[in-house]
């Protein structure tokens, strides 16, 4: 046989499953690569000046510039390596479906945070131990300023564009509904800690629903923002006492009507499957069952009990 100069043809199942390794990859390096950017400038820093360690601002800007620009543009180069499609979508929601959206947002929030600290409650008495969010300790290093631009701009616009954009347009050849379910599940365990997974795979969820129905990333940015911002104690911190019985009040409002508006649009929520020759199953174990999605997979667990540690 003549060489043609090109790679042979994989059979299909090594083809997906190639697909579905790289993704894997590319979610470790957003996970773990800004890890190992950071270690340099602070070692340089440490060795030259050794203060500059100690301000805030400094030790904020090497964390957001290793996550969201140099981790960020390096998971992204691998994903585009990978065949994508269109998410497809109606338009943008309304200004009132966007509301909608948001209410159904704080709602799934809500309700998944009010499980997580009844399970992690659970595991300490198990354990006799008290375990401590730590999310609420990073926040608590940073000028508010800061932490408003990281957690309301940069976070909800460059995680947007990676799981509702990057990751979702190259899972949709496998349907819209494992779609969903597998951007969320990456986005859940991206969080690498207990307190944040369960919220993150239903607010995932919720995000990408948004994205396959509308098309339009910059909604979901709009949603991921607004859910930081409430979420994120901000009314507290800028109103006081005000601003936790308005949270509150908004927390139980958005909770109720979330619901209520689930039940009346739930024959309309269903997503299409989508590939008549690929059972649910084997999509599953494509996508999991690779060194890529095992490597991220354990790498994420692995934070999770070092957090409970």
């Amino acid at each position: 046989m003549y060489n043609t100069g090109r790679p042979p043809e994989l059979p299909p199942t090594a083809a997906h499953r190639r697909r579905f390794n790289r993704m894997g990859w590319a979610l470790v390096v957003f996970m773990l690569g800004p890890m190992a950017v950071q270690y340099v400038p602070a070692v340089i820093l440490s060795l030259l000046a050794p203060q500059a360690l100690g301000e805030s601002w400094v030790v904020w800007a090497l964390s957001v510039l290793s996550q969201y620009f140099v981790g960020f543009s390096a998971a992204a180069l691998l994903l585009l390596s990978v065949p994508a499609a269109p998410t497809g979508g109606e338009g943008p929601l309304s200004p009132v479906g966007w509301l909608k959206a948001l209410v159904v947002s704080v709602g799934v929030l809500m309700v998944s945070n009010i499980l997580t600290l009844f399970l992690i409650s659970l595991l300490d008495s198990l354990r006799g131990v008290t375990s401590t969010n730590p999310l609420d300790a990073s926040l608590a290093d940073y000028p508010m300023a800061l932490t408003l631009l990281s957690t309301c701009v940069l976070a909800p616009v460059f995680e947007e564009l990676f799981f509702r954009s990057l990751l979702l347009k190259r899972l949709r050849p496998y349907g819209a509904r494992f779609a969903a379910f597998a951007s969320a599940l990456a986005f859940s365990l991206m969080h690498g800690n207990l307190y944040q997974m369960l919220y993150a795979f239903t607010l995932g969820l919720v995000f990408a629903w948004v994205v396959l129905r509308t098309g339009k990333v910059w909604q979901t940015i709009a949603l991921h923002a607004a859910i930081n911002f409430l979420g994120g104690g901000f009314l507290t911190a800028l109103l006081g006492e005000a601003g936790t019985m308005a949270a509150g009040f908004l927390y139980l409002g958005c909770t109720v009507g979330g619901a209520a508006l689930l039940i009346r649009r739930r024959s309309g929520l269903s997503l299409p499957r989508g590939r008549e020759d690929m059972t649910e199953g084997r999509k599953w174990g494509l996508f999991l069952l690779n060194p890529g999605m095992i490597a991220f997979c354990a790498a994420a667990c692995g934070f999770a009990v070092l957090f409970l540690l």
